[in-house]
């Protein structure tokens, strides 16, 4: 079977991770001839031998095409028998996007909560393939730092991201004399600066409490040296796709902190993490990417803040010891995409 991969893998971001996961999956299914172009959201420049290679190999034609991409952004003009689409439904009653993902053969996508959040005519073309890791990522030493950190995945501190919810939350559960730290991965510091400085003045000074627990802005960073000295994960972001940095936490052995209706929610039981109440509503997002992104026809996830607090203090008293998750391997991934292609 002759497969033709197009997607961003070449990128150093997490589109560009999860890009590189599917095509190394993709690569150890026996019986398909693969190959692979790349395409460019943002900087690209990541090498490996193997993107080399299967970037060598030319064909007239394909049995199938995969895209990684959006929607909007997907090519029609593919002379492929299959024509299939792997991107994130981040949303809920996005019936824009429909439009565009009709024309496909096949959907894609990572998590239960994906496939349901499409409308009914798309769901019956949407197979859940799984997140995936790379396998470097699933490694980690014994901490010796005596204070608990909590890791916060904030990015360019979107909206939707949850950044708010989580600052509110930690700030007005824990005080100064608690070991307990809150770690925010992002690249903007003056804006992080901001908004704790804006949550504080929301959460207010508690009487004879110092109100303000340690929090650090980490930036010239891997989000895996970060979940290396981390003891939990938080994520609590509106949308309800794969998340790689809950995913890499868990994988080395992290507990997570998830929204309840999240696709990341389908991962956690008793042992390796905490639900947050959460509930749907119209999505607003002023920090849009494009301008048909996130719009209030959208539905997100709004967590619950007091919620949110009950999780973050039983995760910090918490003794539980997680094992490892093999959940995300590539193994997995590749076992269930050759189910799908080769049926």
């Amino acid at each position: 079977m002759k497969v033709l991969f197009i997607g961003p893998y070449r990128q150093a971001d997490s589109w560009g991770v999860n890009s590189r996961c599917l095509l190394k999956s993709l690569d150890m299914i026996e019986g398909i001839d693969l190959a692979t172009r790349p395409i460019f959201f943002s900087g690209g420049g990541f090498q490996d031998p193997i993107m080399d290679r299967l970037e060598s190999v030319r064909h007239r034609e394909f049995d199938v095409v995969i895209q990684h991409t959006l929607p909007s952004y997907l090519s029609y003009t593919g002379l492929a028998k299959r024509n299939v689409c792997f991107t994130p439904v981040e949303t809920i009653d996005n019936k824009g996007w429909s439009n565009y993902l009709k024309l496909m053969d096949d959907i894609f996508v990572c998590t239960n909560a994906e496939k349901n959040a499409l409308p009914q005519e798309l769901q019956e073309r949407a197979s859940v393939i799984g997140g995936a890791i790379p396998g470097e990522m699933a490694r980690k030493d014994n901490i010796p730092d005596v204070n608990y950190k909590f890791y916060f995945s904030g990015g360019s501190l979107e909206e939707k991201g949850g950044t708010k919810a989580v600052l509110d939350a930690y700030l007005s559960e824990f005080h100064v004399n608690e070991n307990v730290y809150l770690v925010i991965h992002t690249t903007d510091k003056g804006k992080a600066e901001q908004m704790i400085q804006d949550s504080r003045q929301r959460v207010g000074k508690f009487p004879h409490i110092d109100y303000s627990p340690s929090i650090e802005i980490a930036t010239d960073c891997f989000a895996e040296e970060l979940h290396q000295v981390t003891h939990c994960v938080v994520d609590v972001a509106s949308t309800i796709d794969f998340s790689l940095d809950i995913a890499a936490g868990m994988g080395i052995g992290n507990p997570a902190i998830v929204l309840d209706k999240s696709g990341m929610s389908e991962h956690i039981t008793e042992d390796n993490g905490w639900l947050v109440k959460s509930h749907e509503d119209v999505l607003l997002c002023p920090d849009r990417p494009l301008a048909d992104m996130f719009t209030a026809r959208e539905k997100g996830l709004v967590p619950h803040i007091s919620s949110l607090r009950e999780c973050m203090r039983e995760a910090f008293t918490s003794t539980k010891k997680n094992e490892k998750s093999s959940a995300f391997s590539l193994e997995n991934q590749a076992a269930t995409l050759k189910e799908i292609l080769c049926m």
